[in-house]
């Protein structure tokens, strides 16, 4: 059984589409449980979020969404010389982001990324 917290989001971002943040935050990209997870629940949101935003960010860039100005940094930086920029992808990819959370003694060992919306998780036992 998988141990340590984890936390799966997705959401729809206008003109980029659904994004989830598999791949992170104790889950792995095809959605099952990583063997450890994060240590807190906070932990795996926080890290669930921050996949997001990078996702967004990736797509509105290549999909010229953002001023031309922007040039792919890492998130501290941007966070710290671009608020504004930042600010506004957190704003979008948390707007109607849909949460699934896992905790250490849960059964959930994997999640359906596809459609979260409709089918939030597979349970395991």
């Amino acid at each position: 059984m998988a141990s340590g917290y984890a936390a799966m989001a997705e959401t729809y971002v206008e003109g980029i589409g659904s994004i989830n943040s598999l791949g992170r935050a104790g889950f792995n990209k095809d959605g099952s449980r990583k063997p450890y997870g994060c240590t807190s629940m906070a932990n795996a949101r926080r890290n669930a979020v921050r996949r997001l935003v990078n996702r967004a960010r990736g797509l509105m860039m290549s999909r010229g969404l953002l001023p031309r100005t922007s040039v792919w940094v890492n998130r501290p930086e941007l966070e710290k010389h671009q608020n504004e920029l930042y600010q506004m992808l957190l704003e979008k990819v948390m707007n109607n982001a849909v949460w699934v959370e896992s905790a250490p003694s849960a059964y959930a060992s994997r999640i359906d990324g596809s459609g979260l919306r409709t089918m939030l998780a597979e349970v395991y036992a």
